[in-house]
């Protein structure tokens, strides 16, 4: 997918962005690698994983990842800057059979607002729904995230449950899509 947006402001200036949603694959793992280790690092109460345990993992482990059938990594690219992530994984141990589990969604502080995690959100769900078998996706959220969380409210989501998940308390949102 690819899209210009332009911006206008006071009808004086004039902001163009090239953006451009791809599929991560075995060509660009290390775009993700990055993205994910900057989502960690710019926000690390928004995510279960430390930044310190992924830097660890092996090349395999990031190849593996965007390598995997069940997985669904899509990165934004403003020009040739990787800016965002979103990954759903279409069979998990956390859900329930038929949901998809969305997670490390991420848009870099500089360009939210911008519509970006949206466009990330459309296309991720329209590949989920090639999926006949995916009726619902489910996410967590920190129960402080609130821009996370009016967000998913916006795009549809309900909150469905409150759970404590490696110590820190968080709301579990889901989407039925079919």
């Amino acid at each position: 997918m690819n899209l210009n947006i332009h911006y206008h402001i006071n009808n004086e200036y004039s902001i163009s962005m090239n953006i451009k949603i791809i599929k991560s694959d075995i060509s660009n793992w290390r775009e993700f690698r990055k993205i994910r280790l900057e989502s960690l690092r710019c926000e690390p109460e928004a995510f279960t994983s430390s930044l310190k345990k992924t830097e660890e993992y092996s090349d395999e482990y990031w190849i593996d990842m965007v390598s995997d059938i069940n997985n669904i990594v899509l990165l934004a690219f403003v020009d040739k800057t990787v800016v965002g992530i979103i990954r759903a994984a279409l069979i998990d141990e956390d859900v329930k059979e038929g949901t998809a589990f969305i997670g490390s969604f991420y848009v870099n502080i500089n360009y939210r607002k911008q519509g970006i995690g949206k466009l990330l959100m459309d296309e991720l769900i329209n590949r989920i729904k090639e999926n006949s078998e995916i009726y619902a996706v489910r996410l967590w959220v920190g129960i402080k995230q609130f821009d996370a969380i009016n967000f998913y409210e916006s795009y549809g989501f309900k909150k469905v449950n409150e759970e404590i998940k490696d110590g820190k308390k968080e709301l579990v949102f889901e989407k039925i899509i079919r």
